[in-house]
């Protein structure tokens, strides 16, 4: 129950914050936004080494807590900052984006590291589905909380409910630690932290020493690459048409929530009733084809309507295939390689793979609308042209790989 709640506030601390962020990239130029994501890619290389380092010399139980405790404290920050002018300025806004962009991925990485550590392997294949359901319940209510008040409430407001939010995820964990410690006593255990085996090193080498060692993780990566930077390109070009839109920023934010709201309904309906049968029935690749041909067809059809409704429902197709199809899709992909393979592989692709996406997506982005929408058009169609073929390869790489252990039996 507190892992469930603990995914539940989790989410929904980060969905509440992404609207705030999201309305203040809008009022910047182009190049202003471009920097934001280097921004965040400079900073994930200073965060993802140094938790790595402490990790390695200092138990999770004291650094999980102190973590969420700083981000706390930066958030109130945010929160006092914010009340010195009616408005973000320009520099406390480039700081929370750049903040919540990076605290979006760790705090998420954190707490499934943390269940790691926490739960054998048994345990985790019982309850992680339950769990990770409990993440999608919070991100739909940071979106509806958004959605319905994020125009009336002050954001100083919804900046005191991420503090809350964030010192009820530090409650769950404790309450979890000692709940498995009641669990493991029975059990005649003294400890309930590493119940597992450690995660294998994980640093920059070895995982790019795994996703070149392997194709389906090099195709993999190909991939999630060519995928994040098409994202990059629908969120820049959205803030764009937002921004041509006259919108004030209270009514932005509402709007991105209601977003953000739809995306996380549609993906539910596509875990709920599609991605199952069509994951047994056809393998990983045609989930992956299916996130690449949501691009294709948002492409198309914001090349043949362009508009600011459409440009939504583009991000709310695209989004909601990710979360529905890409996600287990990727998962699967994963099964086929050893854990070592795994662990290295999983840390280059979710910290330097997405990261890098975002940053070419950003460059890519800048030099191509400066030579107008149909630049950005014609090479997001070739890309999710590209993000096809790498997802045939993915799914021609998984099927020899179970061949090939099935004959190893």
């Amino acid at each position: 129950m507190w892992a469930f709640l603990w995914s539940f506030l989790l989410l929904a601390f980060n969905y509440l914050l992404r609207p705030i962020r999201d309305a203040f990239a809008v009022e910047g130029a182009t190049s202003d936004r471009v920097q934001l994501f280097r921004n965040t890619f400079l900073a994930m290389t200073v965060v993802v080494p140094t938790w790595s380092w402490l990790v390695s010399r200092y138990p999770r139980r004291i650094l999980v807590p102190l973590a969420h405790r700083l981000i706390l404290g930066c958030l109130i920050v945010f929160a006092f900052l914010t009340g010195v002018r009616e408005e973000l300025s320009a520099e406390v806004g480039r700081a929370l984006f750049v903040w919540q962009a990076v605290v979006n991925v760790f705090l998420v990485a954190v707490f499934w590291s943390t269940l790691a550590d926490l739960f054998r392997e048994g345990e985790g294949r019982t309850l992680y589905g339950l769990i990770a359901a409990g993440g999608t319940l919070g991100a739909l209510t940071g979106s509806l909380l958004m959605s319905v008040w994020g125009k009336e409430v002050d954001v100083r407001v919804w900046l005191a409910v991420g503090v809350v939010l964030l010192e009820g995820c530090v409650l769950c964990m404790r309450q979890l630690v000692l709940a498995m410690h009641t669990w493991r006593t029975l059990d005649g255990e003294t400890s309930v932290w590493g119940v597992g085996e450690r995660p294998p090193a994980s640093g920059v080498t070895e995982g790019l020493r795994a996703l070149l060692r392997r194709p389906v993780l090099t195709a993999m990566a190909g991939y999630i690459l060519v995928g994040t930077t098409l994202a990059t390109f629908v969120y820049l070009l959205r803030l764009e048409i937002v921004k041509a839109s006259g919108l004030a920023t209270a009514e932005v934010r509402e709007l991105f929530a209601q977003a953000s709201l739809a995306t996380q309904v549609l993906a539910l309906v596509f875990q709920a009733t599609m991605a199952g049968f069509l994951l047994n029935r056809f393998g990983p690749g045609l989930l992956l084809g299916l996130v690449a041909l949501a691009y294709l067809t948002g492409f198309v059809s914001y090349l043949l309507a362009p508009g600011l409704a459409v440009i939504i429902g583009v991000e709310i197709l695209t989004r909601a295939s990710e979360f529905g199809f890409g996600r287990p899709g990727r998962e699967v992909v994963y099964t086929t390689v050893s854990r070592a393979e795994k662990y290295q592989a999983k840390s280059a692709i979710d910290n330097w793979v997405y990261r890098g996406g975002d940053l070419l997506g950003a460059y890519g982005f800048q030099l191509l609308f400066a030579r107008g929408f149909l630049a950005v058009e014609i090479t997001g169609l070739a890309g999710a042209g590209v993000g096809l073929g790498l997802a045939y390869w993915v799914g021609r790489a998984v099927e020899r790989a179970r061949t090939r252990d099935a004959h190893a039996r």
